[in-house]
C-alpha cells in the first residue's frame, strides 16, 4: 500500500482514577487498542511528562485512560494541537464522554 503509514498510539492509563479495582483487567481491555507504548502512572503530573515525551517521540494518538485529572494532566502535557488526543470512556468519567 503506497503511501500508508502506521499510526502510533500511546496509551497512559492512571491505576487510582475512578474505581479501577483490577488493573491488570484494565490493561487487558486496552490492548486491542495495539499501542506502541503503554505507560502506567504513580505519582502526580506524571502523565504530564509522558504525554510530553510522546509528542516528542512523534506518536500519532495520545490515549489518556483514567479520571478528569489525567485528561488535564495529558492536555497541559501536549500543549500543542499536533497529535491527536482521545478520551477513553469508563466508569465514573462516562458523563464527561457525551
Amino acid at each position: 500500500m503506497a503511501g500508508y503509514k502506521p499510526v502510533k498510539p500511546y496509551i497512559i492509563v492512571n491505576p487510582i482514577a475512578g474505581s479501577i479495582a483490577d488493573l491488570d483487567l484494565r490493561l487487558e481491555q486496552l490492548r486491542p487498542l495495539n499501542a506502541s507504548e503503554m505507560r502506567v502512572t504513580q505519582r502526580a503530573r506524571e502523565a504530564q511528562n509522558l504525554a510530553r515525551e510522546a509528542v516528542r517521540a512523534g506518536y500519532d494518538y495520545i490515549i489518556a485512560a483514567g479520571g478528569d485529572g489525567t485528561l488535564n494532566e495529558v492536555i497541559n502535557g501536549v500543549a500543542t494541537p499536533s497529535p491527536a488526543t482521545q478520551r477513553l470512556c469508563g466508569n465514573r468519567a462516562t458523563r464527561h464522554c457525551k
